[in-house]
């Protein structure tokens, strides 16, 4: 699909500014999968944080609550988009562990460390903005595990209450290279390593079920890999269509609806009901992306002219730093709205969409500053930085992937004291 000329250029514009160039090489749909999961993660937060503006019986509540819960969508998304990449870095080019580790340490940490220190400083200085009951103290105990990633994988209350999910992110880039050494996939066939794949997914799903792996959605970074199979083989490719493609993105649209009710059904239902509903939420969502996906990375139709669109693509290219602080700017827009907006004649619901489009607005603005301060000049090797390039010379499927930039961060739940509370819900 061709762009006009003066939107085009626009989009350039706004590319070359956030660093998301269409150059050789990339795939840049990506990047516009990413920005599909991140506005899915900023509907959660909007959710948590101004359905308080809405009539409390109005059906724009009823809206709020229900795209608050099915926006956890883009959680699932983004652990697919990581085990694609993630899994095809390790397949194609074998490299030692600790080379592997320090790329995505490297990528991983500089913005962390940025928007942490920014919360260390607000809570030091307005304690009440940032907290909540269950979070503790400020301690050097406390700050050290977060640094290190621990809470999520352990009962440890995050500093960055989205930031829990990190650690699922840093365990999957432990466990995946050596599950590959283990299992020998690099000298398997395509074919062998897709059973063996897909044995491994069957395997963690009964232990799931019976108790043992408490959180189905990680079974999401095997569907990537899954994923990579099927892009990289080349096989589906004559049978995608752009009849294929509307229904696919029907498909995945109406999946939220499941996906979201199933998380509403959570605070209502036993643990186990609630496990065998989170494997069947991963079964639904699983078989959303998953085309979704490949006709974005395969297809040239009109689900890819979205995704490679330029402003698109940018929110995507900053999508960690905007899982990062966009709950914090959401608090400020709140304070701010709060203020601007009351009283006013619209009705809630159309004040709930008007607000949703400026908070979106104002946080992407933020994310993009913090990107361009704490992530852009930080996370990419100097090498690469003088070659801008390639520093955006990830992968074509036909060929080894190169080492990725961008990571795919896991992506949960909100700040505050409500925010916090939903976060508790859907971890589980």
């Amino acid at each position: 699909m061709n762009m006009p000329p003066t939107h085009a250029a626009r989009s350039r514009r706004i590319g070359r500014a956030l660093g998301a160039p269409g150059t050789a090489g990339r795939i840049p749909s990506l990047d516009g999968l990413r920005a599909v999961a991140v506005f899915l993660v900023f509907l959660v937060h909007y959710d948590a944080l101004f359905a308080a503006f809405t009539t409390p019986t109005g059906w724009s509540r009823s809206l709020s609550t229900f795209w608050g819960s099915a926006g956890n969508s883009g959680v699932d998304l983004f652990f697919l988009l990581s085990g694609f990449l993630i899994y095809g870095i390790l397949l194609a080019r074998p490299r030692g562990i600790r080379r592997f580790l320090l790329r995505r340490a490297h990528r991983l940490y500089p913005v962390f460390v940025f928007v942490f220190l920014i919360y260390v400083v607000s809570m030091l200085v307005l304690p009440s903005a940032l907290t909540s009951p269950d979070k503790p103290p400020i301690t050097v105990l406390y700050l050290l595990e977060n640094l290190a990633l621990l809470p999520g994988l352990f009962p440890i209350a995050p500093l960055i209450p989205v930031a829990w999910s990190l650690s699922y992110e840093a365990a999957f880039y432990l466990v995946a290279p050596a599950l590959i050494a283990l299992l020998r996939l690099r000298v398997l066939s395509r074919r062998r390593r897709v059973l063996t794949l897909s044995a491994l997914f069957a395997l963690q799903a009964v232990l799931t079920a019976l108790g043992f792996f408490p959180h189905a959605r990680t079974l999401m970074f095997i569907v990537g890999a899954l994923l990579w199979e099927t892009a990289g083989s080349g096989v589906v490719d004559a049978r995608l269509n752009s009849r294929g493609e509307l229904l696919t993105s029907l498909f995945f649209a109406v999946a939220l609806v499941p996906a979201g009710l199933i998380l509403l059904d959570y605070p209502h239902v036993g643990a186990l009901a609630r496990t065998l509903l989170s494997l069947l939420r991963v079964a639904i969502l699983g078989a959303a992306s998953f085309p979704l996906a490949l006709y974005g990375i395969r297809f040239d139709g009109r689900l890819r002219a979205f995704l490679d669109a330029g402003p698109v693509r940018a929110l995507g290219n900053i999508s960690y730093s905007y899982y990062l602080i966009h709950g914090a700017s959401m608090h400020i827009a709140r304070s701010a709205l709060a203020r601007l907006v009351s009283g006013s004649p619209l009705s809630p619901a159309l004040c709930w969409s008007v607000r949703l489009a400026a908070v979106f607005r104002f946080t992407a603005a933020g994310a993009a500053g913090v990107s361009i301060l704490g992530e852009q000049p930080r996370s990419v090797p100097s090498a690469i930085r003088r070659s801008p390039a390639a520093t955006y010379r990830t992968a074509r499927l036909d060929s080894p992937l190169a080492p990725v930039l961008c990571p795919a961060p896991a992506v949960d739940f909100a700040i505050g004291a409500d925010a916090n509370a939903q976060g508790r819900r859907i971890q589980e």
